[in-house]
């Protein structure tokens, strides 16, 4: 929200997120966050780091597939 407390325009939005594209890829998470994920999402945090975010992509996937 802004200061006056009303809520952003989606074109605000829009304009900001470009900002943070990159940052919020799973190869840029650290191992904690990696780990995290997992557990929030139900799977064994247990492996190297880039096969918990293979992991997560597969999940990530699923879970996309069922929503369309």
């Amino acid at each position: 929200m802004h200061r006056s407390g009303q809520q952003p325009s989606t074109q605000e939005i829009v304009r900001f997120s470009k900002l943070f594209e990159d940052e919020l890829t799973l190869e840029h998470l650290e191992r904690p966050q990696l780990v995290a994920l997992c557990k929030l999402l139900e799977l064994q945090p247990i492996g190297t780091n880039n096969l918990l975010r293979f992991q997560l992509l597969l999940r990530l996937r699923n879970i996309k597939a069922d929503d369309e």
